[in-house]
């Protein structure tokens, strides 16, 4: 999306804040400004002003960046489900290791391969990355566990989760 925004003429640079919430457009003129407010109302968010210091206190990334923003954001995945898995399951440090980080790339190329659309992940693009992430845990923790592990994935990612924004 953000690759999108740049192509329009007059956008400089679109970059999105760590929690994916908010986006800032740099613009050459505001007679752009109304075409990229209707391209995000077709991808399904709305426009709106925010204050200086929400926009001061956000990290921001561009199309250029986004990519360390889905490795982070892999992690926190990751993170939650693991926790999850492992509170079933007691996994041996080395294990859990290395389960983490098999999600982790797992995710991450599911996330800067796969287009995302705006809300609760798709239902195609969930499927895919519980797959991938399925497919990448087996060798680690075999086939029953990397189910779980998919059915966990797939209902995290199911919900609208939230950054803390202080």
């Amino acid at each position: 999306m953000l690759a999108r925004l740049e192509e329009l003429d007059g956008i400089e640079r679109a970059e999105t804040d760590f929690a994916g919430d908010y986006l800032r457009l740099t613009v050459t003129g505001e007679t752009q400004l109304p075409v990229a407010i209707e391209l995000l109302a077709a991808l399904g968010y709305r426009a709106e002003d925010v204050s200086h210091a929400t926009v001061v206190r956000s990290a921001w990334y561009d199309a250029r960046s986004v990519g360390e923003l889905s490795f982070v954001e892999a992690g926190v995945i990751a993170d939650r489900v693991l926790a999850e898995l492992r509170a079933r399951h007691p996994l041996g440090p080395d294990i859990a290791g290395a389960l983490r980080a098999a999600v982790v790339d797992a995710l991450h190329a599911c996330f800067i391969t796969k287009p995302l659309e705006a809300g609760p992940s798709s239902g195609d693009f969930r499927e895919a990355c519980v797959k991938a992430t399925v497919a990448a845990t087996v060798p680690v923790i075999g086939t029953s566990l990397s189910d779980e592990l998919g059915r966990l994935l797939d209902a995290d990612m199911r919900q609208i989760h939230h950054a803390d924004p202080s």
